[in-house]
């Protein structure tokens, strides 16, 4: 139930943002989006290769 809620409130953040024209901010900007996205693809390049992925700053 809580991962249909967690949907839920960054679809209820990211509707307002497309008909905003860019106008809005969302919860969390590119700073902070960008490297969380960049850590999940690598955790899910490590779970399909069995291996450990290194990222570097």
């Amino acid at each position: 139930m809580k991962e249909n809620a967690d949907r839920l409130t960054l679809l209820s953040d990211f509707v307002p943002l497309l008909r905003s024209d860019g106008d809005e901010a969302g919860l969390s900007g590119a700073r902070v989006s960008v490297p969380s996205h960049l850590i999940a693809f690598a955790a899910e390049k490590s779970r399909l290769e069995s291996r450990v992925i290194s990222m570097i700053d």
